[in-house]
């Protein structure tokens, strides 16, 4: 469909036709739904022959493990990666910074600025020997990352050990970025005819003159994965899975409750296909509701229900504190979600131990127990009248015409009565 770059490998040229770029905008925090499509985006521009994969950058920084996942695709890329910090007073800091020095080159907008990567923790506080060993990680890092790509190996440690920033101009003057761009033709216009040397040996020649710029499209997938990828919904979402679940197994035939479980729990682990949470955590949660569940229909003092409610809080740690995980919730946050499941599940047992004591008042079970009054004289059969419907009875005993009766018993849709005097004596 696109006819790509001019390649220049080991002497073998490739003239195309009509040359295609590619832009993928990242105008949000680093996350795992941002590595995840970036990925997938050079996969694309591999697949249609494009000529290079342009990001536009705008990003305040992000999570660290998907900032190392973008930072390798992007090294190993089959295809010239391009970083473009777009539009004018857009900012590419902390772990925009390491990916845009990842791309073959960097471009920025006036009135844009780099740099500011010293990390951070997000949730859980770091000690200070925790605190150096990540600086130190990520200075050297960072240092090999611009070596590689030929950028200013001192700048590039400040920006993470002192998170010194620079503006589009200072940036160019310190070797940091390559062009200094105001729109997008004067950045195809600086592009063309560059050579860029691929990671698997292949040197491009970049004909970007007269190349046709297109948008990279969204699948459906990854449409929904951008609405439910965060991770704060997809946790929420498994939540509202659990209960509903729950509640079904609780009430059978409601099929709202169950619907929406449903629908949830596979939203849910639809999302987390995109993060690296501990599966382990997972199966704690399905384990902890199975047990309230067994809780519910045999009854064991309790025992279930507190073996539940362990294993739904050792999951939610578990699930958001695995050593691979990128994204860490606080212990206040824990807590708050800990009261919030069990005051959820609390006022569900409630309402199904009172339901089960409650007496039953409709069809067949509710009959027993209500009162009439003989419309035929039963001797031994006739027929009676309760709450306005008239219905065949029977008595052990001959009863008269007009006398009232208190159902005692429903069989084969007859009604077994006695007369409330007699009941009475």
């Amino acid at each position: 469909m696109f006819s790509g770059v001019c390649l220049k490998s080991y002497g073998a040229i490739s003239l195309p036709s009509t040359p295609k770029v590619y832009t993928l905008s990242i105008n949000s925090t680093i996350n795992p739904y941002v590595s995840y499509k970036i990925e997938n985006s050079i996969e694309y521009v591999k697949n249609h022959n494009g000529q290079a994969l342009i990001l536009l950058i705008d990003t305040p920084g992000g999570l660290l493990v998907s900032m190392q996942k973008i930072v390798e695709s992007i090294l190993n890329s089959p295809v010239p990666v391009i970083a473009y910090v777009y539009p004018p007073g857009a900012m590419c800091a902390s772990a925009g910074t390491f990916i845009a020095l990842s791309c073959n080159y960097i471009a920025m907008a006036p009135g844009t600025n780099i740099g500011a990567a010293h990390p951070v923790s997000l949730g859980t506080p770091m000690g200070k020997t925790e605190k150096t060993k990540i600086l130190n990680a990520m200075v050297s890092y960072i240092k090999a990352i611009a070596k590689e790509r030929g950028k200013n190996v001192v700048w590039a440690e400040n920006a993470v050990r002192k998170s010194i920033a620079s503006s589009d101009e200072t940036a160019l003057k310190e070797h940091v970025i390559d062009f200094i761009a105001p729109n997008m033709n004067s950045l195809l216009h600086d592009l063309n005819g560059k050579k860029i040397l691929l990671a698997s040996g292949k040197t491009v020649v970049l004909d970007t003159k007269n190349a046709e710029v297109e948008q990279i499209p969204y699948t459906f997938g990854e449409k929904l994965l951008e609405v439910v990828g965060n991770p704060n919904v997809a946790s929420i979402l498994l939540i509202i899975g659990i209960i509903g679940i729950v509640l079904e197994f609780l009430h059978p035939g409601l099929a709202l409750p169950g619907i929406v479980g449903t629908i949830s729990l596979v939203l849910s682990f639809y999302a987390f296909q995109a993060f690296n949470q501990s599966f382990t955590g997972v199966f704690f949660i399905i384990i902890g509701a199975i047990m309230f569940i067994i809780e519910v229909f045999a009854p064991s003092h309790g025992l279930f229900a507190i073996a539940g409610t362990i294993c739904l809080m050792l999951g939610s740690w578990m699930l958001f504190h695995s050593p691979s995980s990128e994204f860490h919730i606080s212990l206040f946050a824990l807590i708050r979600l800990w009261v919030f499941l069990f005051l959820c599940l609390a006022g569900i047992f409630v309402f199904i131990r009172r339901t089960k004591k409650r007496k039953v008042t409709t069809g067949k079970e509710g009959m027993p127990g209500e009162t009439g009054h003989v419309l035929t004289e039963l001797n031994p059969e006739g027929t009676v009248r309760v709450h306005g419907e008239e219905w065949n009875a029977y008595a052990d005993t001959p009863i008269s015409k007009g006398t009232e009766i208190k159902i005692v018993k429903v069989e084969d849709m007859k009604l077994k009565v006695v007369p409330i005097e007699k009941e009475n004596k």
